[in-house]
């Protein structure tokens, strides 16, 4: 039987743009690619969890907008 493993800890989106270079004070520069990963220290410690074996359980409390929602699936 695997271990139970209980998480309390954060949960967010990280959303990583791709610039070409750094821009300078003032500048708008345009983004070369965007990827949503979902994070947070609590999350990312259960992940790591299931990944050594263990049944693990995640509470958290996601926000109220698009993100929040998508991280409840």
């Amino acid at each position: 039987m695997p271990p139970k493993i209980l998480v309390l800890g954060s949960s967010n989106v990280d959303l990583i743009l791709r610039v070409p270079r750094f821009h300078r004070a003032g500048e708008t520069i345009k983004a070369e690619s965007l990827v949503t990963a979902f994070g947070g220290k609590g999350a990312n410690q259960a992940v790591a969890g299931k990944r050594l074996g263990g049944a693990v359980f995640l509470i958290t409390k996601p926000g109220h907008d698009h993100y929040g929602q998508s991280s409840r699936h």
